[in-house]
């Protein structure tokens, strides 16, 4: 039979080891995107994410995030629209893993083009959230972009953030467009003509011209207007 003295004593032992659940702690969200409204739907709509309070933050042009990411590091992650004024397409992707590869970034975008996509996925992007998908769809992506656990799986990654890709897609890691062709996208895409991109890439028309063909054939397009369609 225990003695209250031994009783006692276990209890003291017990209390010495239990401690009470941590504070759920903050997460941060960078919103890399120009339209209020967008923002503050998702500010809104999203205060917390699996029982996580979320701070959000907004900029309007990639280069105040990277301003604002070299004197700040502290996010979870970050959703980047890919029409930005100052940096249209993917080039701004390509910048912002260049400079913050350990960031989570989110491509964030009103297409859901494959090629895109699988573009994005191949610049390192964590995952591809649609600008005009419904609410549950934007929560679980948003779940599985603030999950800790994301870091140790790709594949999981891959299945979780990127759902609307086939398994081959999924299998791709090199990029299907390198940096001149992203450059010659994003000045196609700012809707500059051949001569001018040539001039401001140091480059003959005729190298533009074949770069650009380069780029037609990586998004399996024929058309520059229809390019020009799916970034709309």
């Amino acid at each position: 039979m225990q003695t209250q003295h031994q009783t006692t004593s276990q209890a003291a032992t017990a209390a010495q080891f239990w401690r009470a659940p941590a504070a759920r702690a903050e997460r941060r969200v960078l919103v890399v995107n120009n339209t209020p409204l967008i923002y503050g739907g998702l500010s809104g709509q999203f205060s917390s994410i699996d029982g996580h309070p979320v701070r959000w933050s907004q900029v309007t042009a990639l280069d105040d995030a990277l301003t604002l990411l070299d004197r700040d590091e502290a996010f979870d992650a970050v959703l980047l629209d890919l029409m930005l004024a100052d940096r249209k397409g993917l080039l701004g992707l390509y910048t912002l893993r260049q400079q913050h590869p350990q960031l989570r970034v989110a491509a964030f975008c009103c297409t859901a083009d494959s090629a895109i996509v699988v573009q994005a996925r191949a610049l390192g992007a964590w995952g591809f959230v649609h600008q005009r998908a419904s609410m549950p769809v934007i929560e679980a992506a948003l779940s599985a972009l603030l999950d800790s656990a994301m870091l140790a799986s790709q594949a999981k990654r891959s299945k979780r953030l990127f759902a609307s890709l086939s398994e081959t897609a999924l299998l791709m890691e090199e990029p299907p467009l390198k940096l001149r062709e992203l450059q010659v996208l994003d000045q196609v895409l700012s809707g500059l003509p051949n001569a001018e991109i040539a001039k401001d890439l140091g480059l003959v028309p005729r190298s533009v011209k074949n770069i650009f063909t380069r780029v037609l054939k990586g998004f399996d397009l024929k058309q520059r207007a229809h390019l020009l369609s799916i970034w709309a």
